[in-house]
Formats: structure tokens, sequence, C-alpha cells
């Protein structure tokens, strides 16, 4: 795969990213292409439980002939549930929803839901769930 150049994407200032890097558990960032706006969300590996399942259970596409490491979809799903908790954006419901709309066959549910019970995240996942998008 060919590196586009750093002026195709937006990506925080080392400083930002780095302030990030220290947080203790939620550390993330964007990196966004300018041209199209989608965007990828970076979640910085940390030390707790989940964090640790969520890097061991990544899963690797081919992209271009490389391989390409993503977390797995209940990871993610967490995550965006936290952060609604954390902040109230319906962002990450929207996120949600539409992650379940395109990939809701391949959500390994008794993994998503053992990981929901341990950070009560089910009322989260029900506006989730039922979030017009």
């Amino acid at each position: 795969m060919t590196p586009r150049p750093p002026a195709d994407f937006y990506s925080p200032p080392a400083e930002a990213i780095e302030a990030e890097r220290a947080r203790d558990d939620h550390g993330h960032f964007n990196l966004i292409h300018n041209e199209t706006a989608l965007r990828a969300d970076i979640y910085l590996a940390g030390t707790d439980e989940f964090q640790d399942w969520g890097l061991h259970s990544r899963v690797g596409k081919t992209v271009d002939g490389e391989t390409v490491w993503f977390a797995p979809i209940e990871y993610v799903i967490v995550y965006k549930l936290r952060y609604y908790l954390m902040g109230g954006s319906d962002r990450h419901l929207r996120d949600v929803a539409r992650m379940l709309e395109i990939n809701d066959l391949t959500v390994d549910v008794e993994t998503l839901e053992q990981w929901m019970k341990r950070f009560d995240l089910r009322a989260a996942w029900e506006k989730a769930r039922s979030f017009d998008a």
C-alpha cells in the first residue's frame, strides 16, 4: 500500500496525541481524510483488561496487498457507548446504529453482552439500537 501524503489527512497536533497517550484509560483521537471526510477512530492501547482484549482480538484485513489491523466491532461499540455515557453526544449512538446496520450479522452478541454488563451499558445500548440514524 502506498502511503498517502500527509496533506490528504487531518491529524491532530503531536501535543494533542501525546496528551491522549498520557491519559490513564480513554486515550483516543481521529484521523480524517480531507477529500471524503471519512474518519478513523484511533484508540490507544492501555493496560486494562478490556483494552488488552481489544488488542489481542484485533482483526486483520488485506488492503491493497497489505495487512491492516482493526479493533473488533464489539470493542468499538463498547467504547462508543462508554463515550456516550461520558459526554452525552448522540453522535456515538448514531455511529453504533450505523455499525449495526452494516455489520449486524458479524457482531458476537455474547462477547458484546459480557462487556456491556461489565461497564453497565444496557441503557445506552438500547438507545443506540433504537436510534434513528
